[in-house]
């Protein structure tokens, strides 16, 4: 197996996963609507199995 090293960063701290949530890159955010989950491929092929 390929070993990467770790590069050595002074002054970094490792994040916990809630903090990791609380960073943002862009004020976009997602919209999860009804109808935009009906429309998800995943939503619709289980939806067909269940008729």
């Amino acid at each position: 197996m390929k070993s990467i090293k770790r590069p050595d960063i002074k002054g970094a701290v490792e994040l916990k996963p809630l903090e990791l949530n609380a960073i943002h890159f862009s004020d976009k955010h997602t919209r999860l609507t009804p109808e935009t989950l009906a429309a998800h491929p995943a939503c619709m092929s289980a939806k067909k199995s269940a008729d």
